[in-house]
């Protein structure tokens, strides 16, 4: 007897426990329209960049439950407009959202969604590859749920994002993306991206567009024949492929849908094709005939669209770099900016209304002097450094992304005497650096304006190459930094002969360092 009553005592005891445990597991949440229960001990597939899925349970039963990686202070309490938007509608081929919003305990965002079968992205891994005609049928139905919302955007789609349910493949998380980016920024949204599937204007932090969800379905193409997306981390760096490298020819597939898979990855947005024309591509290869005839023109097709990817890649690569280097430019501009307004304003402590200085032509004047540093405008050379060669073609190891002029102007007696530099942003053979030097010129023509500058960046180029009909008037000096206040120094000194009437070509030329 005192066993038995021993036996039940544990046995109400692990009941207990139990109970207990799944309790501790099944966490309420109160949503829009229901509450639910989440088990966060039951994660349904791996984790995505947005979030994680989680078993639940709701009036009908079984659920997935999404809770998103953002909370409340992050999206500041903001209402999911896409969630109520998508739960209003029916469609084929978007996974139902039954439910959406914060809990009202917790500083959580949650999407409740039907329990599908299996993910792309699992089927994927299960299959290794997918033929042809299963490809095809997966990309239609794909496009059929981006056409079912067209005005919306995904922004992540991915194999892990379509989802089978109810025998038909679906896009799952439509409008997570947009209420992360409306929360956060485009560079917070851009952490939270899958790098294998994202377009060339996400990485560059650009608005995505229509044309951005093609260009995902296009690496979804990739993964279903070939087993993975178009690029990969062992390759190199996942930015600088989808920004600059050709993705591989898919000749597994019939020509006509390998070409437009090329077109779906090209760089740009407004190159890629349209939904209704991918609609229409795929839905015709099926029935083509490539025999005869057409299948010399099929096969001329899938030359094309090779060297078309190929071209385009190149062209993509070098678009990237003068973005690049126009943004270096932009940037240090304003470290010139800075110094030409420490040096005015020197001036102008110095000699107070005895000068007069003019911010829109950049100048400043004063007796017989007119100093001036252009930085409005620039020149910018956004070629590649192989560029900077001489006229014998050999490269002068210096790579000029831009320049501007200072130039010093006296008229004195009648006579004008200018004496002007270049001030280059470059970095110098040998180095990494890009810094912004003075340098100028003197020729055996005796010009009377010596030291002059070029004002042009391919004359520069040759002129710092190993020969030229232009000689340095000084060594390269930098100036920005800590050789700020030697520059300023010397064109203030300069400008105060200038004003006075003294300033003279030097006696002779080269001059040492400056």
């Amino acid at each position: 007897m005192v066993c038995s009553l021993s036996f039940y005592c544990a046995y109400v005891i692990l009941a207990h426990i139990t109970i207990t445990a799944v309790n501790i597991m099944l966490q309420k949440i109160k949503l829009q329209n229901e509450e639910w229960e989440i088990n966060f001990s039951s994660p349904i597939g791996k984790k995505g960049g947005f979030g994680q899925v989680f078993r639940g349970l709701g009036k009908s039963g079984d659920v997935a439950v999404k809770k998103l990686s953002i909370n409340a202070s992050q999206a500041a309490h903001r209402e999911m407009e896409i969630g109520a938007e998508l739960r209003k509608q029916s469609f084929q081929n978007i996974v139902p959202v039954l439910d959406y919003g914060q809990d009202a305990n917790s500083d959580g965002y949650f999407l409740i969604m039907p329990v599908c079968d299996r993910s792309l992205q699992e089927y994927i891994d299960k299959q290794g590859t997918v033929g042809t005609t299963e490809a095809i049928s997966v990309l239609l139905e794909i496009l059929n749920g981006l056409e079912e919302v067209k005005d919306l955007t995904h922004r992540d789609l991915k194999p892990d994002n379509i989802l089978f349910h109810e025998g038909r493949w679906k896009i799952a998380d439509f409008g997570i993306a947009k209420f992360v980016e409306d929360s956060t920024s485009l560079e917070t949204l851009r952490g939270f991206l899958t790098r294998a599937y994202a377009a060339p204007e996400q990485w560059l932090s650009e608005r995505p567009t229509a044309a951005t969800d093609i260009y995902a379905l296009g690496c979804i193409a990739h993964a279903l024949v070939t087993g993975s997306p178009p690029f990969n981390p062992q390759d190199g760096d996942f930015k600088k492929q989808h920004l600059e490298v050709s993705p591989p020819h898919l000749e597994m597939l019939p020509a006509p849908v390998s070409a437009l898979v090329s077109q779906m990855l090209r760089k740009h947005q407004s190159a890629r094709p349209a939904r209704p024309r991918c609609i229409s591509v795929l839905k015709s290869a099926g029935t083509t005939v490539t025999t005869g005839p057409l299948a010399s023109l099929a096969k001329a097709v899938d030359t094309v669209a090779k060297q078309t990817a190929i071209e385009e890649a190149k062209r993509a690569a070098i678009y990237e770099a003068r973005r690049k280097r126009e943004q270096l430019f932009q940037e240090m501009k304003l470290v010139l900016v800075k110094i030409q307004q420490n040096m005015f304003d020197q001036i102008e402590k110095a000699a107070g209304t005895l000068c007069q200085i003019d911010l829109n032509s950049c100048k400043v004047r004063m007796g017989n002097g007119s100093l001036e540093i252009d930085t409005l405008n620039g020149i910018i050379f956004s070629g590649p450094p192989a560029a900077s060669q001489d006229f014998r073609g050999q490269k002068s190891g210096w790579d000029i992304v831009g320049n501007m002029t200072v130039s010093l102007q006296q008229n004195f007696q009648e006579r004008l005497y200018v004496r002007s530099a270049d001030l280059i942003l470059a970095r110098p053979p040998g180095t990494e650096e890009y810094r912004w030097y003075e340098v100028s010129f003197w020729g055996f023509a005796n010009n009377r304006n010596e030291p002059y500058s070029l004002n042009n960046v391919s004359e520069l180029a040759k002129a710092l190459g190993a020969a030229s009909s232009h000689h340095l008037a000084h060594p390269v000096t930098p100036i920005d930094g800590e050789d700020e206040d030697s520059f300023i120094a010397r064109w203030i000194e300069l400008f105060s002969k200038a004003a006075e009437g003294r300033l003279a070509k030097p006696l002779s030329l080269p001059l040492g360092a400056l």
